[in-house]
């Protein structure tokens, strides 16, 4: 008889850490799912004040961003803000157009990227491929086009 109690508080005991543990993980996933929840809106923040502000400054948020140590928690991995604000530069240094900006994170299997709207996608683009040199040749090739154009007036 004493045996069978024994082997009965056993079983109970490791049913109650069994029990305990599922309660633990399903409050971790509620608490992740938060976390996933709010970057997914700050990374939207920050690519809508990429796209809209005229004068962005990379250097200066890339150096701002080490100091800050932000952490975006998305379904697939985790980034610091340095390390978003890298792939955004070299998908735009290494893309001729908005489409091929956003297939460079899908080859890397970064999907949070589809989480933005078009407009906002080439509002990025733009802003991180003017600061390239690939960009400033872009710039330099339409001003040479605009000179060839514009007539230039003979003095007389």
């Amino acid at each position: 008889m004493k045996t069978i109690n024994f082997i009965t508080h056993v079983l109970l005991s490791f049913v109650m850490v069994g029990l305990s543990t599922q309660a633990q993980t399903t409050d971790i996933g509620v608490e992740n799912k938060k976390k996933i929840e709010n970057s997914l809106q700050l990374f939207k923040q920050l690519s809508k004040d990429i796209a809209i502000d005229k004068e962005f400054n990379y250097r200066q948020e890339l150096k701002a961003s080490r100091s800050e140590q932000t952490m975006f928690y998305f379904r697939d991995t985790t980034l610091s803000k340095t390390q978003l604000l890298r792939h955004l530069k070299r998908a735009a240094r290494n893309s001729d157009n908005s489409i091929q900006f956003k297939r460079y994170f899908l080859e890397k299997q970064l999907h949070f990227i589809n989480d933005l709207d078009r407009r906002t996608i080439s509002g990025v683009y733009d802003a991180m491929r003017s600061k390239t040199l690939n960009g400033y040749l872009d710039i330099l090739a339409v001003f040479a086009a605009t000179d060839r154009i514009v007539p230039t007036m003979a003095r007389s």
